[in-house]
């Protein structure tokens, strides 16, 4: 089993940094994207981005969650 180190701001800070991750992959990369990709490729790339941005920040809440639990 990996060891894992008890820093304080590891505990409290990583979930924060991960909701903003997972925003600005929602939000801002298919901003980005709109002048490289054709009109149905961008529709894909924008869900796709919706989906992991989701995702990471569902993921960052229930690890924070789980955090001050135990």
């Amino acid at each position: 089993m990996i060891p894992r180190y008890h820093l304080p701001f590891l505990t409290f800070y990583m979930p924060v940094l991960s909701i903003i991750i997972g925003l600005i992959i929602w939000l801002a990369v298919p901003i980005f994207l709109k002048g490289h990709l054709k009109k149905n490729n961008l529709k894909a790339a924008t869900m796709i981005c919706k989906i992991i941005g989701v995702v990471i920040i569902g993921w960052a809440i229930v690890n924070y969650l789980l955090a001050l639990i135990s």
